[in-house]
């Protein structure tokens, strides 16, 4: 360096370099810890130890007409299911028996597709979904706060079929 400002210069160059690195790395092991269950057509499918493949946490991405079952086994033991996604999913439905460790459902770009909570769920992230419907055993409402923005959402007095019921971009509260 032929100066202290140039010697800073590459000092911080040197630096990003290995910040990026870091991120890099970082990132690789996000995806790697990602079980992905991608484009499957009309099929029904119970998540095991097969399909996690030891990974914990679950996406489900460009799926048709399926029907996703996570057992309660998924919930136990030191591999515990830590977070599900569903990504691009049209027609298909989730039920939820385990335990999910952050109690997180984040559905992204769905198209009338169900969840069927049947053990605790605090979180459910919903973006960009066309008819999208919750059951819970109990109310989500009752157990973790209202939504952000409940004049979106409806909840029918006597439940029915979401699937046929739910207009374009609500959710419904079954």
């Amino acid at each position: 360096p032929r100066s202290a400002a140039e010697a800073e210069k590459i000092e911080k160059r040197a630096a990003l370099k290995e910040a990026k690195k870091k991120w890099s790395e970082r990132e690789a092991a996000e995806q790697n810890a990602k079980a992905t269950i991608a484009g499957q057509k009309g099929r029904t499918i119970e998540v095991g130890e097969a399909e996690l493949e030891g990974k914990r946490v679950l996406v489900l991405a460009d799926c048709e007409d399926c029907r996703f079952e996570l057992p309660a086994g998924l919930g136990e033991g030191a591999h515990k299911l830590i977070k599900v996604f569903a990504e691009r999913c049209a027609r298909c439905a989730l039920v939820v028996r385990c335990r999910v460790l952050t109690s997180f459902v984040e559905v992204s770009k769905c198209d009338q597709f169900e969840l069927d909570v049947r053990n605790v769920l605090h979180t459910v992230q919903a973006d960009g979904c066309d008819a999208l419907a919750v059951w819970a055993k109990k109310p989500l409402s009752e157990r973790a706060g209202t939504p952000r923005r409940a004049g979106e959402f409806t909840r029918p007095e006597e439940p029915a079929s979401p699937l046929r019921t739910a207009a374009a971009g609500a959710l419904r509260w079954c």
